[in-house]
């Protein structure tokens, strides 16, 4: 099973429930998998092709998850 595989499952059975806290900040599954979403459609129209890769060099903040 792959990671975005659990988190599609995740955002379909518990939509609501939360996939990250950070202080007074939560993310549920679903706004994870829309951030997942809006993220993988940037990359896409940016040029990446499958077989890319990409590296993040960041702090540890929701944004990086």
């Amino acid at each position: 099973m792959r990671l975005h595989d659990v988190l599609d499952y995740q955002a379909r059975e518990r939509p609501s429930a939360e996939f990250a806290v950070q202080g007074d900040r939560r993310l549920t599954y679903r706004e994870a998998l829309l951030e997942v979403h809006q993220l993988a459609h940037a990359l896409v129209t940016a040029g990446l092709q499958i077989g890319d890769r990409v590296a993040i060099l960041a702090k540890n903040r929701l944004e990086s998850l």
